[in-house]
């Protein structure tokens, strides 16, 4: 346990710190000759680019959290309708990330898209005031967060994977440290309702 820690949160970082500071002078020389983008789905330039308003980017679990992500929604208000367009009937992990203070929820869909839905209607976030993350995204409000899909998977390992990420990375607003069944979670027909709804009505 005590070398599974050393490596986790030692090495790893440490790894990942000489192979950024490697490249970031050719990063830096191919992003102004080619401009660069605000797309969720530009994870090789955004998952560098990540910075919490205090300072909390140096965590080594959240940098090894992004370096984990298959797409990055740094705008995840004004993105809703590509988060929905790129996960819709997918099943995978997601990550909720704090920019003011680092700390992150991780979750899993089955559906994927279904699930991050709920976090955008107010019901939602009114009759699960219990939850951590519902609160802090109440409090903070979702335009200081970072949507963050860290895996697509199947309906037979997205409990598992997400219970392999909750381990490793520990996230603060995950209350119960156990992976819950997102297939047995019953949405209410208010949820259904909204999800069919901005499935089939165009984004304003």
């Amino acid at each position: 346990m005590l070398l599974t820690w050393y490596i986790f949160y030692i090495i790893i970082p440490i790894i990942n710190f000489i192979k950024y500071s490697s490249n970031s002078d050719s990063s830096n020389n191919e992003k102004s000759n080619n401009g660069s983008s605000n797309n969720g789905s530009n994870n090789e330039n955004s998952n560098n680019n990540y910075e919490t308003s205090n300072g909390n980017n140096e965590d080594p679990r959240l940098q090894c959290l992004l370096k984990c992500a298959n797409k990055i929604y740094e705008n995840p208000i004004s993105q809703r309708e590509q988060i929905r367009k790129e996960n819709n009937g997918k099943i995978g992990i997601y990550a909720w990330i704090n920019n003011i203070n680092g700390k992150f929820y991780i979750g899993s869909g089955n559906p994927l898209y279904l699930r991050i839905s709920d976090y955008y209607q107010n019901w939602y976030l009114n009759s699960r005031s219990n939850l951590y993350i519902v609160r802090a995204l109440s409090k903070y409000g979702m335009a200081n967060f970072t949507l963050v899909i860290l895996e697509y998977t199947n309906e037979a390992n997205v409990i598992s994977c997400e219970q392999e990420y909750i381990n490793s990375f520990k996230p603060e607003y995950n209350l119960n440290p156990t992976a819950g069944n997102s297939s047995g979670y019953r949405h209410t027909p208010e949820s259904v309702i909204a999800f069919f709804l901005s499935v089939f009505t165009p984004a304003i």
